[in-house]
């Protein structure tokens, strides 16, 4: 039987979930997986995606802390913060050519 006790351990895996559930985040995980390091302004341009676009969906990343920032001058670049988002996006590929197939 499952419990409430049960149910509240995965709230917060439901909560990054839910902050990964978007294909501008997920693209954005890729980019950095790629990269290490990127820069907003060269993520904007190769997303192709309005400044405001971008900068909402990067907060949401770091909320949940799957994207840091790294701030120096006038610069600011993000990278993931673990490498097991990579990871997650991998299975997630994998899922859905199989389904595929």
């Amino acid at each position: 039987m499952v419990t409430l006790t049960l149910l509240s351990q995965y709230e917060q895996p439901a909560i990054l979930l839910r902050a990964l559930a978007h294909p501008v985040r997920l693209a954005v995980i890729e980019l950095l997986h790629q990269e290490a390091f990127m820069e907003v302004d060269a993520m904007q341009k190769h997303l192709g995606l309005d400044p405001a676009v971008l900068a909402h969906h990067l907060k949401i990343l770091r909320n949940q802390r799957v994207v840091a920032v790294h701030r120096r001058a006038q610069e600011t670049s993000y990278s993931l913060c673990h490498p097991d988002f990579q990871a997650l996006l991998d299975l997630l590929n994998r899922a859905r050519r199989q389904e595929l197939d």
